[in-house]
């Protein structure tokens, strides 16, 4: 059903590995927080994101097409 509650989560750059002249450039290649498919979106609260090949916080879900509407009843046509 989803509506979470995430606090102080973070995704950035470990320490610099023994020998390295500078930090490291990426944090992760994939997204920092990804939340997919819920009726209701995640509330994110003092969280910190950077240097990540993809997003930072991505949300997501499926787009329905609404095919009758009777009334209080949708009909809808999933992919």
């Amino acid at each position: 059903k989803g509506n979470n509650r995430y606090e102080r989560i973070s995704a950035r750059s470990g320490p610099k590995p023994i020998g390295a002249t500078t930090e490291p450039l990426m944090s992760s290649n994939a997204d920092g927080f990804h939340s997919a498919s819920v009726r209701r979106g995640p509330t994110i609260f003092n969280s910190f994101f950077t240097r990540m090949a993809d997003d930072g916080i991505d949300i997501n879900g499926e787009y329905q097409l609404i095919r009758q509407v009777n009334g209080k009843i949708v009909i809808c046509m999933s992919k």
